[in-house]
């Protein structure tokens, strides 16, 4: 399953690779059809095919692609109106479309104002041998006319004249991203690099297959022969240019080499070149060591400021006397990550996703001076061992661990107000929530016919029967929420929600709409820290959706801006629950998956996630319902998170499933994220500095995973504690010594799974758990290939 496709939860469409194909209206006699319009004035079109012209390609973006256009001129036009929108169909498939929707390739129309011709291009999908095509146009007036063309030749593999391949030898040039196998990664000997030009700039590249002599090849992207593993990475400001990159096995001097190209549209390209020298044991230049010291720096933790933001300060002694602190970073390895710099021109690297770290007052002795660094802490430190590195005004670096302690990270956020009021059915529950840090509702229902906005810290608690009902008018702007929570410290207990009638949800909100919704990309204003929300005893239902609908249900909770919270025995029908980091408590509730004509692709789902509690949870359709496709997915990483004791039955695909998805696993973790995967470049005495070359995916992070590969010592992996730059990384513990191959991925750690049910009866596609990402004690990541040994 495709985890961008996913799109934690909802489904993002895909460029087509074809021509959207459709079933034809074919009319009678296209060829009376046309001569009808040549009788009655109206417009006309002669295939030109292809004439050297490019502007559009395999896409529904217009643009060229270094593949010639099909080219039709069209005479005959209205002189008064221009054309809005032109669609090509060829007889037995093929959708092209000039301002059409997404989807269909694109067409391109140029027509001169007032001119009564055009010319009309579009790419070609296929060897075209002279079959008949549809013309239909609209003009700006809103009338239209329609004719047939009678087509001919086309080749999509014609390049336009200056658009031919080429590649040129650049030689061992200090690079290292392949080795001599069709496992990925670098080897520790320098690759040989070619430049490559002409490429089609705007079609992605499937493939790349070089030839060599004696049956000696490398492959780039689909590998189904085992080819040595060969890299080829396009320019970022001129796609039609490249580098490729492989590990020789000779001194290919003077040999021919074939290179072939193969796009996501099913275009070729193809050309040789001749080969200079190399040295296939020339090996990387070996890099910098990096000193730390461990030795001069001490740490302690100093306490927390009882009230927002809540900082915890750290005490941190051993600096020598003069010198002064410019920079530092401070990790968990579990969530938080922390940076300081003194000079904004600082080349001081981070974690990119670090909080703020403060230097707030240092004091010195005769020998050495003292220092205290605040942060706003993420979760309780009870039991977690953190990294200090300080870089000195000098350049040195000094490093420690020391001992966490207990933190409130709610402390970050004001508490409600004290002030309380009672509310019935007849008051302005808006403006009491605007004013009141405490509410309590009287049995009946609330109406509302716009969202329920809370701005500030408040508590509302509700007597058996309290309903607030929402009911959309018609024509209103659309909803991304119906109840928006804007600040932390917010608790909604004891009520029901429910909807009138279907509501108008707006679709480009972040994570998608919601019954309860934290503050999204949609709202103006601040996105102040939300963490300690509590939702207990809720009733909510999402809104009906008319007959004969099939839509994806609204998530009933919608928490991505929040921080941390609690939801307790609520009941839950319609769509996901979704949360980001943690700490979460997600215990008791009853989710009855969703309303009638709707489908969810998770009861709950999160992201990024760290002390999770999902315990004791049922799981169960009643009543009419939907589709609820997964229990659980969880993405991207995980920190010690405990599932346990979970009832879920019926959920996931069952076999008298009328409807289908991507979505066969009821239980799911997802982490594709692989930073590096090759030899490493060093290891230092201690085994406690990592350096690599440069790594094929974006630079790991504090708490991603480096386990070994290959060797002795296959099968053990360590945490990174912090990123010392995109190729180095200090870590949390020693790293075995050798040059064994080794990956960097980000995943789930410490992570439990336990005592839960999943009764799939009536599925025989279903999988019960899939924990991609997961990292058991002592085992590494799974292999992606086999590795030769080291030459």
């Amino acid at each position: 399953m495709d985890a961008r496709a996913e799109n934690r939860g909802g489904v993002m469409k895909k460029p087509s690779k074809r021509p959207h194909s459709r079933p034809i209206r074919i009319r009678p006699a296209f060829l009376t059809l046309e001569k009808r319009s040549l009788l009655t004035g109206g417009p006309t079109g002669v295939w030109l095919g292809q004439d050297g012209h490019d502007f559009v390609g395999p896409s529904s973006n217009p643009g060229p692609d270094g593949v010639q256009d099909i080219h039709v001129a069209i005479s005959g036009l209205p002189a008064s109106e221009t054309v809005a929108f032109a669609e090509i169909q060829g007889f037995g498939g093929g959708d092209w479309q000039y301002h059409g929707p997404f989807g269909p390739w694109a067409a391109a129309l140029v027509q001169n104002s007032g001119s009564t011709n055009a010319d009309l291009y579009f790419e070609p999908s296929q060897v075209e041998t002279g079959r008949p095509f549809q013309i239909t146009l609209k003009y700006g007036d809103g009338t239209s006319s329609d004719f047939w063309i009678q087509g001919g030749k086309a080749d999509p593999t014609l390049r336009m004249p200056q658009a031919s391949l080429q590649a040129s030898w650049l030689g061992q040039d200090g690079q290292d991203l392949t080795g001599p196998t069709a496992a990925v990664g670098p080897d520790g000997f320098q690759d040989v690099h070619l430049a490559l030009s002409g490429l089609s700039a705007n079609i992605p590249i499937t493939s790349a297959t070089l030839d060599g002599p004696n049956g000696q090849s490398w492959a780039f992207g689909l590998n189904h022969e085992g080819d040595a593993n060969a890299e080829l990475v396009r320019n970022p400001t001129d796609p039609a240019k490249a580098d490729l990159y492989f590990s020789p096995r000779t001194d290919l001097n003077g040999q021919t080499l074939n290179l072939s190209i193969v796009y996501s549209s099913n275009q070729t390209d193809q050309t040789t070149l001749v080969a200079g020298h190399d040295n296939p044991t020339l090996a990387m230049p070996a890099p910098s060591a990096i000193a730390i010291d461990w030795n001069a720096l001490q740490a302690s933790w100093a306490g927390q400021d009882p009230a927002p933001p809540g900082l915890v300060h750290v005490n941190v002694s051993g600096i020598p006397a003069g010198r002064s602190i410019v920079a530092a970073a401070l990790t968990d390895g579990i969530a938080g990550s922390w940076a300081y710099r003194a000079d904004n021109s600082s080349n001081f690297y981070a974690d990119p996703a670090a909080a703020p770290l403060t230097l707030q007052s240092t004091s010195s002795s005769t020998s050495t001076s003292t220092s205290t660094l605040s942060f706003a802490p993420e979760r309780s430190e009870t039991g977690a061992t953190l990294t200090l590195r300080v870089v000195l005004d000098d350049g040195s670096i000094l490093a420690t661990r020391f001992a966490g302690a207990a933190a409130d990270p709610g402390l970050a956020a004001p508490l409600p107000n004290s002030s309380s009021s009672a509310a019935t059915p007849s008051s302005d529950l808006q403006t009491l929530v605007n004013t009141y840090g405490n509410i309590h509702l009287s049995a009946g229902t609330y109406s509302f016919s716009q969202p329920l906005v809370l701005n500030q810290p408040v508590t509302i608690t509700a007597d058996p029967g309290a309903i607030l009902l929402f009911n959309q008018p018609s024509g209103a702007s659309p909803w991304s929420a119906a109840i928006k929570i804007n600040a932390g410290h917010t608790t909604l207990e004891g009520f029901a929600v429910r909807f009138a009638g279907p509501v108008n949800w707006a679709t480009n909100v972040n994570y998608g709409p919601a019954v309860i919704g934290t503050t999204d990309n949609l709202d103006s204003g601040p996105n102040l820290p939300k963490p300690d929300l509590l939702f207990k005893n809720l009733d909510l239902q999402s809104p009906p959706v008319p007959s004969g609908s099939w839509v994806e249900a609204p998530r009933l909770l919608r928490l991505a801006t929040a921080t941390s919270g609690t939801i307790e025995g609520n009941i839950l029908k319609g769509g996901t629950t979704e949360f980001l980091g943690g700490p979460w408590t997600i215990t008791g509730n009853d989710y009855q998956a969703t309303v009638p004509n709707t489908y969810s692709y998770a009861a709950f789902a999160g992201h990024q996630t760290h002390d999770l509690i999902l315990q004791n949870n049922t799981v169960q359709p009643s009543g009419p319902s939907g589709k609820t496709w997964r229990f659980l997915v969880l993405t991207d990483s995980g920190v010690g998170d405990l599932v346990d004791s979970n009832d879920v039955v019926g959920i996931g695909p069952q076999n008298s499933d009328s409807v289908q998805a991507n979505a066969t696993e009821i239980v799911l973790t997802e982490s594709y994220q692989l930073h590096f995967e090759g030899n490493p470049s060093s290891l230092s005495a201690d085994g406690l500095i990592l350096q690599i070359p440069n790594p094929q995916g974006e630079a790991a992070r504090p708490g991603d995973i480096v386990a070994v590969l290959s060797g002795p010592n296959a099968g053990q992996y360590v945490q990174i504690a912090q990123a010392l730059s995109p190729t180095a990384y200090l870590l949390q513990s020693p790293l075995p010594q050798g040059n064994d191959a080794i990956s960097i991925s980000t995943g789930f750690v410490n992570e439990t799974y336990s005592r839960n049910t999943i009764d799939a009866r009536g599925s025989t596609i279903a999988a019960d758990m899939v924990l991609i990402g997961i990292r058991p004690p002592g085992r590494p990541p799974r292999r992606r290939g086999r590795r030769a040994a080291r030459r």
